[in-house]
């Protein structure tokens, strides 16, 4: 019943907790809600007015600007059949939404901070659609998932309350000329020690292999070895995936003009798979130059080259897209409503959000020129020490050595903060930009037709998804020169959930946690021991008897039971 013309209606819409009125009064209510209205734990029936008010609507729209909880009580609201949620902080659902067994429509969009969704929806009998339009950080039930649907949601939600666990898998993508060193530096990363391949050592196709990260880190890493011969490029294409990261392998010693046509090339094979991805690139033979000095200086200068080039290329889009809108907005200042200056508002400020994202994606240079000056603070430090006689503390040393590495990891926690957050603001302004264009379009049916729309809607996340190239790291993989590093920062960029939400997420149990422990069964027996001598039937048996004992001890009883 609304609190101002006390009219019964199917639709009562809460805001904050403190209004209840029907869509055409909106009236605030008098009287002050009791303060635990907006707390987990108030009971509905304990809730003066509550009970009246609300056990008997079939629909329900909470809105608030401020909270991260729903209240338990929403569970008892048997007769709801369409519950709709704007709360932009909105951190998780209550569990007792099981409890709606009449509902049938849940609206959960635009809710940026709802990070998954209960598993016990799946047991609701009757709801038939599930919106999370806009819910940006919401990882369970992953994004192609959601893609393919409320169907598909629901049964990722059925198999994940039968069992679940935390998926730490991880994927690197080398991509990179032959004889950069990609084979080499796959075994490095993977037995944490400087390793070299044969000059006649060859990939054929593409190699795929598995590195346990070790330490505190649970992550575990597929390594995808791209061969660099052209004749394998055609099929590189199917292992590049948005959820990976990928390493463009460069030798120091590469004359700059190969080296910057080289990173061009691959940079756009990445682009036009996987656009938006992350990426990386890696400096090998590191150890070629005398002078880290004059190995920094040339890689700076090639850095500068393809920024200015990706530049170039995304400007193009951006002039592109800018060109289609002046025609939009001849149409708007033809109208001069209010549609008009709002869509103009709008663009500003999507302006200003993609002004900070080219900021954000000349990160690479930005943290190598940081790198090299703290390379040489470290040198000169060296220096005066050596020419004084005199030794550096340990914890003088420990601190000016980790420099670089604090450097990278600030820089790399930066970047990931404002590229989540300006992405976010993008796809609003989009989407808030091509509302007001379909209301233009209805507008005016005959003037502008769908096929416009269509191809700027294409430009802007064209636009919105350029090149991402966040680091640059030089290492050697035959002295073992900047190797520890590099996979420290590999580890903690992989792990960084804004850049990569699928890593640490919740998965359904099934056979292939089976395989994965296996796996790691594998790696553990094998630590120090060639495959190749792994032949005797002894040896054999041994080998398998601990992959077998290692499976047995991390499987669950829950995993055992699903997979039968």
């Amino acid at each position: 019943m609304c609190c101002n013309c006390n009219k019964i209606s199917d639709a009562i819409e809460i805001d904050d907790y403190d209004r209840w009125a029907c869509h055409q009064c909106k009236f605030r209510q008098k009287e002050e809600p009791p303060a635990e209205l907006g707390t987990n734990d108030v009971n509905l029936s304990e809730v003066l007015g509550v009970q009246t008010e609300l056990m008997y609507r079939k629909e329900l729209i909470i809105r608030s600007k401020t909270t991260q909880y729903l209240p338990e009580w929403l569970g008892e609201l048997s007769r709801l059949e369409i519950l709709r949620v704007r709360c932009p902080h909105l951190c998780e659902m209550p569990a007792s939404l099981e409890c709606l067994t009449a509902l049938k429509t849940l609206d959960l969009n635009f809710n940026a901070d709802l990070k998954e969704l209960p598993a016990a929806l799946s047991t609701l009998p009757n709801l038939q659609r599930i919106d999370v339009y806009a819910s940006h950080s919401l990882h369970t039930p992953p994004t192609h998932v959601v893609k393919m649907g409320t169907a598909a949601v629901m049964q990722f939600l059925g198999d994940l309350a039968k069992g679940n666990a935390a998926c730490h898998l991880a994927k690197v993508v080398l991509c990179g000329n032959q004889k950069t060193g990609k084979s080499s530096l796959a075994d490095s990363l993977i037995q944490g020690r400087p390793l070299t391949r044969a000059d006649n050592d060859r990939t054929v196709g593409i190699e795929v292999r598995r590195w346990r990260v070790g330490g505190c880190s649970q992550l575990v890493v597929n390594i995808y070895d791209a061969a660099g011969q052209r004749v394998y490029r055609a099929t590189h294409g199917f292992f590049m995936s948005a959820g990976a990261l990928f390493l463009h392998v460069v030798r120091s010693d590469m004359e700059e003009d190969d080296a910057v046509a080289a990173l061009l090339e691959w940079v756009e094979a990445v682009q036009h798979e996987a656009p938006g991805a992350v990426m990386g690139i890696v400096w090998t033979h590191a150890d070629c130059f005398a002078a880290d000095a004059t190995a920094s200086t040339k890689q700076l200068q090639v850095l500068e080259r393809v920024c200015v080039e990706i530049n170039r290329q995304v400007q193009a889009v951006g002039d592109a897209m800018r060109r289609l809108e002046e025609n939009v907005e001849k149409d708007f200042i033809a109208l001069q409503t209010e549609l008009s200056r709002k869509w103009t508002r709008v663009r500003e400020l999507r302006d200003t959000s993609l002004a900070i994202l080219d900021q954000l994606a000349m990160t690479v240079c930005q943290s190598h020129t940081e790198q090299e000056e703290n390379e040489s603070t470290f040198e000169d430090m060296q220096n005066e020490n050596h020419l004084s006689g005199k030794v550096l503390g340990d914890i003088q040393l420990q601190v000016a050595s980790r420099l670089v590495q604090q450097s990278a990891a600030r820089i790399q926690a930066s970047t990931s903060d404002k590229l989540a957050s300006v992405l976010s603001q993008l796809q609003a302004q989009h989407r808030e930009m091509q509302r007001l264009e379909g209301q233009l379009a209805a507008l005016q049916p005959g003037k502008r037709g769908a096929p416009l729309f269509e191809q700027l809607q294409k430009l802007r996340n064209q636009r919105t998804q350029c090149p991402r190239i966040l680091f640059s790291h030089s290492v050697s993989c035959r002295s073992g020169k900047g190797l520890c590093e590099l996979r420290r920062a590999l580890a903690a960029l992989m792990e960084d959930r804004k850049l990569f939400p699928h890593v640490g997420l919740k998965v359904p149990l099934n056979y292939s946690m089976l395989e994965r422990l296996a796996q790691e069964g594998r790696a553990l027996s094998s630590e120090g021991v060639d495959h190749a001598d792994v032949t005797a039937e002894a040896d054999r048996a041994e080998w398998e008897s601990a992959v077998t004992s290692h499976v047995a001890q991390q499987a669950s009883l829950e995993l055992r039971a699903v997979c039968g």
